[in-house]
This record gives structure tokens, sequence and C-alpha cells, in this order.
């Protein structure tokens, strides 16, 4: 396993446990989800949102305000947005 892909299952796990934290209704088989889009697994646009910003904050990234991640993503897809980041945090 390289080195990138060793921190993208990181930040997918990290992703899965933030989730967790803020969306009462997730899954127990989160695990086997984490390409399966946002939106196909129920979350709300509320939960969305506070999953979002602790991102953000946790993986120091700012999103683009034109175009935001949308439940339409994955937890993989936000994780490759997080873990290739720009050099100020940017997402491109």
């Amino acid at each position: 396993m390289s080195a990138q892909s060793d921190e993208l299952e990181k930040a997918v796990t990290r992703l899965q446990s933030m989730l967790r934290d803020v969306w009462d209704e997730c899954p127990p088989d989160l695990e086997a989800a984490s390409g399966v889009s946002l939106l196909d697994l129920g979350v709300d646009s509320l939960t969305l949102v506070t999953l979002l910003d602790r991102v953000e904050r946790e993986f120091h990234v700012t999103w683009d305000a034109d175009d935001p991640p949308g439940a339409d993503s994955s937890l993989r897809t936000l994780a490759r947005l997080a873990v290739g980041a720009g050099p100020h945090g940017v997402v491109p």
C-alpha cells in the first residue's frame, strides 16, 4: 500500500467517525458504504453542513463557496478532497 493510499484510507476512516458523531441515523455498515453518495445514504442537509464544517476545521481545507461538495459526494470523495488540498488548504 502506498503512502498516499494509506493517507486516503486514514482520512476515510476519520470521516466515517465524524459522520457517526454528527448523524444519529448513521447505518451500522458505514465502512462498506464509503463510496456511496451521502444522499443515497440518507444524509440530511443539516448533517451535511455540519460534517463539511468539521472536515474544513480538521483537515484545514476551504471549500469553494461557489461549488462546495454536496450530498452527491461520498466519504471517499471528501477524503480525496481533504487529502489533496492545495498549499493553502483550498480545494481546487
